[in-house]
C-alpha cells in the first residue's frame, strides 16, 4: 500500500504481481501481500505422447485451479506423425474452371506433400456454387439448367453444396472423383461457401475430423 509505488499514470492494477515481480519494483517485503498458494488438483495429468492410439500434446489436460501468477506450469510437445485430414472444400462457379483442371491432377501431389510431415493421411472433396432460392438465383427455368454466362459452353445446374468424396487414404480415388466434376455458375455475387463450411463441419463430422476450406474469391 506504499504511495510512492505506483508511477505518474499507472493504474492501480500494477499493485498486483508475482512477489518476485514485486520486490523487483522496489516494494518493501514486509508490504507484499501473499496469501500462500491457492489448491491446485489435477483431474487429467496424463503423460506426452505420440501413440496414435492416445496422442498427448498438452499436459496437463484437466485442472481445478484458482489462477494466481507462477502457480503451474504447461507443457506442450508436438506429437511425432500426427494424423492429418485434409478435406478440400471448392468453389465450381464459372471463375473457378481453370482452377478445376489444375485440382484434377494434384491428388498425389498434395499427400505427397502431407506424408512428409505424418504418414498418417487421408483426403476428401466437397464442392459448392451458389443457393438455390430466391433471391439468390435465377428462377428463369433456362438459366438454371445452364447457368454458364455464355451460351457456348454447359454448365451443371447451381448447387449449394456436395460431398464428392469422404476421407480417404487413396489419392487416385480422389483424382477419380474430382477429375468427374462439372462447373456450373452462380447468377448473382454471394455463394455458398460459408453454408458448404457449416455443412462439411457438422453435419459430416461422423467421418471428417479435420476440414480445411478452400475456395476462391
Amino acid at each position: 500500500d506504499e504511495d510512492d509505488f505506483l508511477k505518474p499514470g499507472e493504474s492501480n492494477e500494477r499493485r498486483c504481481d508475482s512477489p518476485e515481480a514485486l520486490k523487483a519494483r522496489r516494494c518493501k517485503g514486509d508490504h507484499v501481500i501473499n496469501p500462500g498458494k491457492h489448491p491446485l488438483t489435477y483431474v487429467k495429468n496424463s503423460d506426452l505422447s505420440s501413440d496414435r492410439e492416445n496422442v498427448v500434446q498438452l499436459r496437463p489436460q484437466n485442472i481445478n485451479i484458482k489462477l494466481r501468477v507462477g502457480e503451474f506450469k504447461t507443457s506442450f510437445k508436438r506429437a511425432v506423425g500426427y494424423p492429418i485430414d485434409l478435406y478440400y472444400l471448392m468453389d465450381l462457379s464459372y471463375s473457378m474452371k481453370d482452377d478445376l483442371e489444375q485440382i484434377k491432377t494434384l491428388g498425389q501431389k498434395i499427400l505427397k506433400k502431407l506424408k512428409d510431415i505424418t504418414d498418417t493421411v487421408r483426403i476428401g472433396f466437397g464442392s459448392f456454387v451458389d443457393k438455390e432460392m430466391l433471391p439468390y438465383v435465377s428462377q428463369v427455368k433456362a438459366r438454371r439448367r445452364n447457368p454458364c454466362p455464355n451460351r457456348i459452353d454447359t454448365c451443371q445446374p447451381a448447387f449449394s453444396f456436395k460431398n464428392v468424396l469422404p476421407l480417404t487414404h487413396d489419392a487416385r480415388e480422389f483424382e477419380r472423383e474430382v477429375s468427374k466434376q462439372d462447373i456450373s455458375g452462380n447468377l448473382d455475387a454471394p455463394e455458398a461457401g460459408l453454408d458448404a463450411i457449416m455443412q462439411a463441419a457438422v453435419c459430416l463430422g461422423s467421418y471428417m475430423y479435420c476440414c480445411l476450406n478452400v475456395w476462391g474469391q
